[in-house]
């Protein structure tokens, strides 16, 4: 599936759906209350760990697989927390 243009670099497709898509997350048997926990896990550990995080996490950017793994999509806008 060739999904690269003159405008946009994809060097690896993940399927994966929103995390807004209820229907969906419901269809695969998800837990929404464990996937909101990871998230918000997700969120504190880039912050307050590594202090390195992906600034841009709408629903665009961040999905959720089948399996209910976290997926981040375009890392255009990271940023980095000085000490």
């Amino acid at each position: 599936r060739e999904v690269t243009t003159p405008r946009l670099l994809v060097m690896e497709f993940v399927e994966s759906f929103k995390l807004t898509d209820i229907e969906e997350i419901n269809r695969n048997g998800l837990d929404r209350k464990v996937i909101s926990k990871r998230v918000a896990d997700a969120f504190l550990r880039q912050i307050v760990e590594t202090g390195y995080f992906h600034a841009d996490p709408h629903s665009g950017n961040l999905c959720v697989d089948k399996k209910g793994n976290l997926v981040y999509y375009d890392y255009g806008m990271m940023d980095e927390l000085s000490p």
